[in-house]
């Protein structure tokens, strides 16, 4: 008797529609167009091409129910609203929680800062009082993992009021990310509070639904495209978006 062939049908065509929320705060990476009420930027355009050379069928959506830093909790994965948020920097905090895929752009650089003109030259724990962000995964925190443990922290809401705390002598030194601390003092070598740069946050139970992302994500970023995608960012959007560098 001649044996069967087996058949094996080929794969089914992908309907699902996948929805990447923004939010839609964060020149040159992520924005909101006033002319179109869009979501623009790298990391949208990344995203794009992306999907479409995976051939995947990808909407985008505004939402501020991305992360919310301070409970450590994403109301809009967690809600299923939608799949992906897009421009999240993987943190040990948002780590312990969701999946990270995708990474196409550099980590920010922090430090600890004295103020302008300040006569201080070195980090002291024991006897400096540092201000932190309160709600920023640049934080105390991080801090800590790196065994700096002030005796004394302020905590602020922003980092402008952090600078101006600094400003005032109300703290001592503060810990900054470089990209808003121009003029201040920095004070010895970077800090490092995140795994990667930029990348596309999700719930850990669709880290094998979304392999295809982070496959397609890859050859992007190695592509001479994504070159050119960075130099178009920081021309019309504005800012520099650290592009990691392959």
């Amino acid at each position: 008797m001649q044996a069967l062939a087996a058949v094996v049908p080929p794969p089914a065509e992908d309907h699902r529609i996948y929805a990447f929320a923004f939010g839609g705060n964060d020149k040159p990476h992520d924005f909101v167009d006033e002319e179109t009420g869009m979501s623009m930027g790298l990391a949208v355009d990344v995203m794009r091409e992306a999907c479409q050379q995976a051939g995947k069928n990808c909407v985008t959506v505004s939402s501020s129910a991305c992360y919310d830093n301070t409970q450590q909790y994403s109301l809009g994965l967690n809600s299923r609203w939608y799949d992906v948020c897009g421009n999240y920097y993987h943190t040990v905090d948002r780590g312990r929680s969701y999946h990270f895929i995708g990474a196409y752009g550099q980590e920010p650089a922090a430090f600890i800062y004295a103020g302008k003109g300040s006569s201080i030259s070195s980090v002291d724990t024991a006897s400096q009082k540092i201000g932190v962000h309160g709600s920023f995964w640049i934080n105390g925190e991080c801090l800590k993992r790196q065994g700096m443990k002030f005796k004394t922290v302020v905590i602020k809401n922003t980092f402008d009021d952090l600078k101006t705390a600094l400003d005032n002598g109300d703290i001592d030194v503060a810990f900054l990310s470089e990209s808003v601390a121009d003029g201040y003092k920095k004070l010895g070598s970077k800090i490092s509070c995140a795994k990667t740069g930029p990348a596309f946050m999700m719930r850990k139970d669709m880290a094998n639904v979304m392999q295809w992302y982070d496959d397609a994500v890859r050859k992007v970023v190695a592509s001479d495209d994504f070159k050119r995608m960075c130099s178009i960012a920081k021309k019309a959007y504005g800012g520099d978006p650290m592009c990691l560098e392959e």
